[in-house]
């Protein structure tokens, strides 16, 4: 991590992810049933989901296209976009409840897939096609609302993490949870 990068200090908007769901959801989150969250990528939240270089999102591709529709790239079945890797949260909201859920995993797989015919004509469904609507999964857990404590153990004198760069990360975990339960009390309103 570069030095500016630690200093900077954390915009939600790319640690997290709002997402509207059933409050049967947030239960089920809660209660472990559900471990899961799937989301297309469309035009409304790839910003949101995806790496941005400039205005450019970045292709993990041989060849850049000379066209491509929102996220609509089949590229032979694999995930040709860089997910924000700064991306750490999902904010469930349902009705008056949310839930706070820690992303620990991220899988990709092509949705519907068709033939993209050009800007402002009609996409032609076609199992062949070159392009597709993405389909991103996030592996979530809830995050309590009560913190769970851990005895943390290591021997300085042969680390290079030192004491003060523990006392940064405390700070900054500390700065971000303050910002996240703000977001979250706005939301209650």
């Amino acid at each position: 991590m570069k030095t500016e990068d630690k200093d900077k200090e954390p915009d939600m908007a790319e640690v997290v992810l709002t997402v509207n769901v059933g409050v049967d959801v947030i239960d089920k989150v809660r209660s472990g049933q559900i471990t899961h969250i799937a989301l297309d990528i469309n035009d409304n939240n790839y910003r949101q989901i995806l790496e941005n270089n400039n205005g450019h999102l970045l292709l993990i591709v041989d060849e850049m296209p000379t066209t491509f529709h929102g996220c609509y790239l089949y590229n032979n079945g694999v995930f040709p976009y860089a997910v924000k890797d700064t991306l750490d949260f999902l904010l469930l909201i349902g009705n008056d409840d949310n839930c706070l859920a820690k992303i620990i995993g991220i899988d990709t797989k092509p949705g519907i897939r068709f033939r993209f015919q050009g800007q402002g004509k009609p996409s032609v469904e076609d199992p062949k096609g070159d392009s597709c609507i993405w389909e991103i999964q996030f592996e979530v857990v809830p995050v309590p609302k009560e913190p769970k404590r851990y005895l943390m153990r290591w021997n300085p004198s042969v680390s290079s993490f030192t004491e003060m760069d523990y006392a940064k990360c405390i700070a900054d975990m500390e700065l971000l949870t303050e910002d996240i339960l703000a977001k979250l009390e706005e939301l209650r309103g």
